[in-house]
């Protein structure tokens, strides 16, 4: 018997209502005809076991049922039981994190001593599932996972020096000669389209957004113009987002902190927090499904003055776990 996994999805979403989801094993069988089993080890020790019907030549799709949890995949030979394929599947939450440099740095803030991600914890970043780094995206997905119940994963797509409408964007580049790096509401450029390659490469199956971004957006951007532009670009994720609709698909913001006044190579030019602070308030109170999730005006910040310190992020993550988990459902085992 020559079986092999040609395609087994790494983390998929849980259903909603429910605490499994279907997943789609693709599975090659060089001669044709083969009995095989599926086995699921779980890291409680759980074992479910699933009969699949004889396999033909070639490549064979099996929809699965599959709980939520991190799983240990085995194909067994149906006559000998032993093994002859695995792989790792998890089924949980996948969460999209977007925004600009102190989005960023959740997960690439890092302490001397960071905490260690938990095994069913993972994180999307560069096109691939890694293990996640940076002490706030860790104590988030760490904090996350043990409060629901349930594996954590997060779509690190976030890009320093990008602003979420035009008009920030133009001002600090042609206001202020300030580098930037585009703007969210670009519908060609690269921030909107990675990050609606990163929903697609997980089948369009998301549990909510959490946005981390303002700082670009406080020079001459109004509160109406910066909150009409988030529910634009929310709106726009709705429609590419395959199994739920606010208020099940959340969006969970992450107020503006502290940004400073003035900086020397802007000249005269002046920069207020409070438009957009008003922008994601109003928009929270207004739709279904947003909410905001933490401050962190009060937190450190490092010698920048403007991103936070590992620790800060640490404290943003323990934040962002708690308001996020009051809304999900839980797994009891």
């Amino acid at each position: 018997m020559t079986i092999s996994i040609v395609s087994l999805p790494e983390f998929v979403q849980r259903a909603v209502g429910s605490t499994a989801s279907s997943v789609a094993l693709a599975l090659d069988d060089s001669i044709g005809g083969s009995s095989v089993d599926v086995e699921l080890v779980g890291g409680d020790r759980r074992v479910l076991r699933i009969a699949l019907v004889p396999l033909s030549r070639g490549t064979n799709v099996r929809t699965l049922e599959i709980p939520a949890g991190m799983w240990d995949l085995r194909v067994l030979d149906r006559a000998t039981g032993d093994p002859v394929a695995g792989a790792i599947v998890s089924v949980g939450d996948i969460w999209l994190y977007a925004g600009q440099s102190n989005a960023e740095g959740m997960w690439t803030a890092v302490s001397e001593r960071p905490p260690s991600p938990l095994p069913q914890t993972r994180m999307y970043r560069a096109r691939a599932w890694q293990p996640p780094t940076g002490d706030g995206l860790i104590t988030l997905l760490n904090g996350l996972a043990t409060r629901t119940g349930v594996p954590q994963a997060v779509l690190a797509m976030a890009v320093g020096g990008t602003a979420l409408t035009y008009e920030g964007f133009a001002v600090y580049v042609y206001g202020c000669g300030l580098n930037q790096n585009g703007y969210w509401l670009d519908r060609e450029g690269a921030l909107w389209t990675e990050l609606i390659a990163a929903v697609d490469a997980v089948g369009g199956a998301i549990a909510g957004m959490i946005w981390d971004q303002g700082e670009s957006d406080t020079c001459g951007v109004s509160a109406q113009r910066y909150r009409d532009g988030l529910a634009e670009l929310w709106k726009r994720l709705q429609a590419r987002v395959t199994d739920r609709k606010p208020p099940t698909l959340r969006l969970a913001i992450v107020e503006l902190g502290y940004y400073p006044t003035s900086f020397p190579e802007a000249g005269a030019v002046k920069f207020d927090v409070r438009p957009v602070v008003e922008a994601q308030r109003e928009l929270a109170r207004e739709a279904d499904g947003v909410f905001i999730a933490a401050t962190r005006h009060d937190l450190p910040r490092d010698a920048t003055n403007v991103h936070l310190t590992p620790e800060g992020y640490a404290t943003l993550g323990l934040r962002l776990a708690g308001a996020i988990a009051a809304g999900l459902p839980a797994v009891e085992r």
